[in-house]
């Protein structure tokens, strides 16, 4: 069998793949089901599981769609935080506590 023709897939192994994802399974878990590695599952949802954004799988489902407005803010925020602890060599740990205390004396971030 030629390398070309091992990476042909049928399109009963195609919709394997797709359903197995759409369960949530674990690209480990899908890979050990279809006989394949991880990365070789994670290449193909890649490829043929793009997301809306035409982005890829690699970043995930697009925020608004995942997260409500709340929580994309929580999520903003902390983010924030982690960006602004770094940038000013501090631990992630020390950040979030130092945060922590601002919002406790009133203060919005």
């Amino acid at each position: 069998m030629s390398k070309r023709d091992r990476r042909r897939l049928s399109p009963k192994e195609h919709e394997k793949r797709r359903r197995l994802l759409e369960q949530g399974l674990s690209l480990r878990e899908v890979g050990e089901r279809c006989g394949v590695s991880d990365m070789a599952i994670c290449k193909w949802r890649d490829r043929y599981m793009p997301t809306k954004t035409g982005l890829g799988s690699q970043c995930g489902v697009p925020m608004a769609q995942a997260l409500t407005p709340t929580q994309q803010k929580i999520a903003w925020l902390g983010l924030r935080i982690i960006s602004t602890a770094y940038s000013h060599g501090l631990s992630v740990a020390e950040g979030l506590r130092l945060a922590r205390d601002y919002v406790s004396r009133g203060r919005r971030l």
